[in-house]
């Protein structure tokens, strides 16, 4: 019997979301370890993370610095020497920052966690941030930045963040070329020694934990000096007065489009409505905006909108890029689609379409424990844990038609947003 493939099958909405179990424990030292063990492979993934990205680093770039050159060279071995062991036992071993965080992280066989834990160790308690690597870090970054500073969608992104936020803040400023020129190994090892390996640093273990490989670790890390926390930087926001802001760009032929505003974090009482308001408007490939100005009117490839929190704030953006006769066409079907939130009840089937997508959304955020590593560092870098997770999707399910419309009416005025456009658009206001 051939199926009918003119029937869609029938659609199961998800209730219950299974979150794997977290064991949480502090070590002698007092190193906070969160260990999900899951999966059949034997394969492990540790990562220490330190509270120390751009809103709490020593000076501009330093987290970047940091995370650049951490792995680069120790008392005991150059970067060679360390990307050869780490290679021949198929393991990995990588440093990253972000707004809030910087971690290193290692990926290994259980077969050999003894040969390559060590040298994962020795990268967090003996870096040496040689000048030779220094700068060849400052060169790749100051040349992958001036290729990027080339493109329209960055350009608008970048300045509508500043706009936000203002252009010294963690979350607002913007670093150039010429910006890496000052860095030196001084300012990675105040970094290092300030803000790394501290009270507020944690460890999240995932993969297939055995009794074995938990001893290992824990034997490793438990001879971590854990310092005191430093004072994190102090965040003022200085939002810019004007709301709209033009710039030629690089790109003779589209615009980048950014429209936003200043929101909060997870904590504020009302993310998680606007959570769901925000999939509903723009944050699928199913939402109102890409139905009306891609499907519809044909103005973009794509259009989007996303809520971003941070541990300290947050902001609401939309983002497109459109060929630059279709720039007032845009913006003008953008606050079309704001009014129909703020004056219309959304329908059942839509509402429950976006609930069935946050809800399946998630199930694949905790799909295997490196996924789900990924959501717990998220939610306690956030100050929350996975009980946080339950009651958020508790919530997105009692989310209703009329929280939709008051959401709306307060936080999607296009009065309150900035606006940046950044191509060779014809006049706004012809």
């Amino acid at each position: 019997m051939l199926l009918d493939r003119s029937i869609a099958p029938p659609i199961i909405p998800v209730t219950k979301l299974h979150i794997p179990a977290v064991e949480s424990y502090v070590l002698d030292n007092g190193l906070r370890v969160f260990a999900i063990n899951a999966g059949t492979q034997d394969i492990l993934k540790i990562e220490i993370i330190n509270p120390a990205g751009r809103s709490n680093e020593v000076a501009p770039l330093a987290s970047k610095l940091y995370a650049g050159v951490v792995k680069e060279g120790t008392t005991t071995k150059n970067s060679s020497q360390i990307a050869t062991l780490v290679d021949f036992y198929g393991a990995t071993i990588s440093s990253s920052s972000g707004m809030d965080s910087t971690s290193l992280t290692l990926y290994c066989l259980h077969k050999h966690l003894d040969s390559v834990l060590p040298v994962y160790m020795d990268i967090l308690t003996n870096p040496v941030f040689p000048e030779d690597e220094i700068e060849k870090f400052i060169k790749r970054s100051s040349e992958k930045l001036a290729v990027q500073l080339a493109k329209n969608d960055v350009l608008a992104y970048r300045k509508i963040t500043e706009m936000i936020f203002g252009a010294e803040h963690a979350y607002g400023y913007n670093s150039y070329p010429e910006s890496f020129e000052g860095l030196t190994t001084a300012l990675a090892k105040k970094q290092y020694s300030e803000k790394i390996l501290t009270e507020d640093s944690f460890v999240v273990i995932s993969g297939k934990i055995t009794i074995d490989c938990s001893q290992t670790v824990n034997e490793q890390l438990s001879q971590l000096k854990i310092s005191k926390s430093s004072p994190p930087r102090h965040l003022v926001v200085a939002s810019a007065e004007e709301l709209l802001y033009s710039d030629k760009g690089k790109n003779d032929y589209q615009t980048a489009i950014r429209i936003g505003k200043r929101l909060f974090n997870r904590e504020h009482p009302d993310f998680d409505g606007m959570y769901v308001l925000n999939t509903l408007f723009g944050g699928y490939f199913g939402s109102r905006l890409m139905s009306s100005i891609r499907e519809e009117k044909g103005y973009t490839y794509g259009i989007f909108s996303m809520i971003d929190s941070m541990r300290f704030d947050g902001y609401f953006y939309i983002s497109t890029e459109v060929a630059n006769h279709y720039v007032k066409p845009t913006l003008i079907a953008i606050e079309e689609e704001i009014k129909l939130l703020q004056q219309e009840k959304t329908d059942q089937e839509e509402m429950q379409m976006v609930k069935n997508y946050i809800m399946g959304s998630f199930m694949t955020m905790v799909d295997g424990p490196f996924k789900t590593s990924e959501v717990l560092k998220t939610l306690i870098l956030s100050g929350l844990d996975f009980n946080y997770l339950e009651g958020f999707l508790d919530n997105v399910q009692a989310v209703s038609d009329q929280n939709i419309v008051d959401l709306a009416n307060k936080y999607l005025n296009m009065d309150s947003m900035y606006q940046v456009t950044v191509g060779d658009n014809p006049s706004l206001t012809d």
